[in-house]
């Protein structure tokens, strides 16, 4: 083949794209991120696919003989949870919704500190298809950080069936909720942990699938509260929302896989929608191994640097603002043990957590980092007793309901307990010997196995990493006596068999 008639192309993207080219037979023959140029290629028909996270698209070119094709402005027009005009699944009704429900809270409030907005919707391109899957069958419900049910929350929810969406919205008291959508079809439920700041609306878009609400692949903006709503705070195009996918995609395999120039993006939008500022801040590290190998338990952790070391004024700039756009926040205190374990430079004042972070990966950080010489959690809270109820779900934190309930049944049971001892009879086990012996008293019921065997089998490093307690603790806590003699146990089981409190909305 002469020069003259050889081919090539100059293939351009200013999305966040990988851009893949296949020959006619389906052989790979370039790939590359944002941009590609090849020449002496055979004329002929090629297949150039865009990437991004979960979302693909494809196209055909030709390569005429002695010929350059040159497309500048390649668009992936991806599969959009948020109904984001320019992508493909756009719908105007539901977009509509989205803006009326975030205007006119369906329960209001007048002491709300914070606001929810929840939207499942049919995302789908072909409008036709909308009305074939029915909503009637599911009930979202709303759990706050006593667990208990938020009142006239499922009673609000709104649907419409027609043009495939539904939803509810809610001012609240600011703090830790458990998001939960329930089937009539299935027993089998998560709870979704979400933390609702001060000042600032959460919106949640969940796609609606053909087995039900995937709460898996839903999408978490947060807007200022007081602003108009939806359509005119949103600080999210159609590129950040590409962005955000790549980085949630990327985020629920447990690393970034954003380009360093659109983390720059989302973290500069965190004033406006301080989830981009998380999700940018969580996509400055990659992770690592370490080994951390002990005589009783040898194992490798997975640890996480700082992509570039020259990030980290960055990073301590972006800790800083989001402690103040969102004070308590736990995806904010997990990604400052992100950079402490990064740089061994403490940010932050050493509060343990109480409400798990809403992103998995740092709900796994916090987990896992022990002799730091201080609690990461705070003691007997759920952040501390939800570390071996995950279930995946994304990026995001959440676990099966049914553990939520045991837990709630759990503590009733134990505050009946004490209460029935008295104070003459009552001799107390250390906080410490209460986490561990409800981490066992768990693990017995899966494995349908004594307490006391599982408890022989798992050294004080183990109990240490799964319970948030300080190795010294364990060991110390290990050593009192049994934690029930027989007439207190007696007393325990007679307590575990009254009634708990009724939890109408969730059974």
């Amino acid at each position: 083949m002469s020069n003259s008639d050889s081919s090539g192309y100059h293939l351009h993207s200013n999305q966040p794209v990988e851009i893949r080219v296949y020959d006619s037979a389906l052989q790979p023959v370039d790939r590359g991120v944002g941009t590609l140029e090849r020449k002496n290629l055979p004329p002929g028909i090629y297949r150039v696919e865009l990437r991004a996270g979960a979302s693909s698209d494809e196209k055909l070119i030709r390569l005429e003989p002695g010929q350059i094709y040159e497309d500048l402005n390649l668009q992936l027009f991806f599969a959009s949870v948020v109904p984001l005009p320019s992508t493909r699944t756009f719908d105007q009704q539901h977009l509509a919704a989205l803006q009326d429900l975030s205007v006119r809270l369906r329960v209001p409030s007048a002491t709300a500190t914070t606001e929810l907005v929840v939207l499942i919707r049919v995302v789908s391109a072909q409008n036709a298809s909308r009305s074939d899957i029915d909503f009637s069958g599911y009930t979202i419900r709303l759990l706050n950080a006593k667990l208990n049910p938020v009142p006239e929350f499922s009673e609000a929810l709104e649907v419409n069936q027609h043009y495939g969406w539904c939803g509810v919205s809610a001012g609240l008291e600011a703090g830790g909720h458990l998001l939960r959508i329930e089937s009539t079809s299935t027993k089998k439920t998560i709870d979704q942990a979400l933390f609702l700041p001060a000042g600032w609306q959460t919106v949640v878009c969940i796609p609606m699938g053909p087995h039900g609400p995937m709460l898996e692949a839903c999408s978490l903006q947060m807007l200022p509260t007081g602003q108009g709503g939806f359509m005119p705070t949103l600080e999210l195009n159609m590129d950040l929302a590409l962005s955000l996918e790549v980085a949630t995609t990327g985020l629920a395999a447990g690393r970034s896989l954003v380009p360093r120039v659109q983390i720059g993006e989302l973290l500069a939008r965190k004033f406006w929608n301080p989830m981009l500022g998380i999700i940018g801040a969580y996509c400055m590290f990659d992770p690592t191994t370490s080994s951390n190998d002990t005589p009783n338990s040898p194992k490798t952790n997975m640890v996480f640097k700082l992509k570039s070391r020259d990030d980290a004024p960055l990073l301590k700039e972006v800790l800083d603002n989001l402690n103040t756009l969102m004070p308590g926040h736990p995806d904010v205190a997990a990604i400052a043990e992100f950079y402490r374990e990064a740089t061994g430079i403490e940010t932050r004042s050493p509060e343990p957590v109480a409400w798990p972070p809403t992103l998995c990966i740092g709900y796994k950080q916090l987990a896992s980092i022990s002799d730091v010489g201080r609690p990461l959690f705070e003691e007997n809270s759920l952040a501390a007793r939800a570390r071996t109820w995950l279930t995946p779900c994304g990026p995001w934190t959440a676990w099966p309901s049914g553990k939520t309930r045991n837990y709630t049944i759990l503590n009733y049971a134990w505050q009946k307990s004490f209460s029935l001892r008295g104070p003459k009879r009552a001799r107390p086990l250390s906080s410490a010997s209460n986490i561990i012996g409800r981490y066992v008293d768990e693990i017995s019921k899966t494995e349908e196995r004594p307490p006391e065997v599982i408890l022989s089998q798992l050294s004080d490093e183990f109990l240490s990493a799964n319970t948030g307690l300080p190795i010294s603790t364990v060991h110390a806590a290990r050593m009192e006596p049994a934690a029930l003699e027989a007439s207190e146990q007696l007393e325990f089981d007679a307590a575990v068999d009254f009634d708990p409190p009724k939890e109408e909305s969730s059974s």
